[in-house]
């Protein structure tokens, strides 16, 4: 699916009348969860989701050839406090709205498995 800079591997939409969160699935190949978290953000696979105001969740999956494990790492956030912290982030990188150079974060609920 077209999503900011490129494709996410996966993503799911939850129907309207559901709470489930929608979803951002990266995969990777002998890398690091945290590599495939980054690229969901770095990349802004969320961007797809526009039409979405719910909690999202960003999944980390990456497989080990050497040791055939896997491991998941997915970071929950909200879609509006996300969206506020990049543009926040764009404009502070631009310098041209006055927020100053320092980037904001966003808080997360981290739950890592393997």
């Amino acid at each position: 699916m077209p999503a900011g800079k490129g494709f996410a591997d996966l993503v799911f939409v939850p129907d309207r009348k559901c709470s489930t969160p929608a979803m951002v699935v990266e995969l990777k190949w002998n890398h690091s969860v945290q590599t495939a978290i980054d690229q969901i953000r770095s990349q802004n696979y969320v961007a797809c989701l526009e039409h979405y105001s719910g909690d999202i969740l960003l999944v980390g999956v990456n497989y080990d050839k050497e040791s055939k494990e896997h491991t998941c790492k997915i970071e929950r956030v909200n879609k509006q406090v996300y969206d506020t912290a990049l543009s926040e982030r764009r404009c502070a990188d631009s310098g041209s709205c006055g927020h100053g150079k320092e980037k904001p974060t966003v808080e997360t609920e981290i739950e890592e498995n393997k």
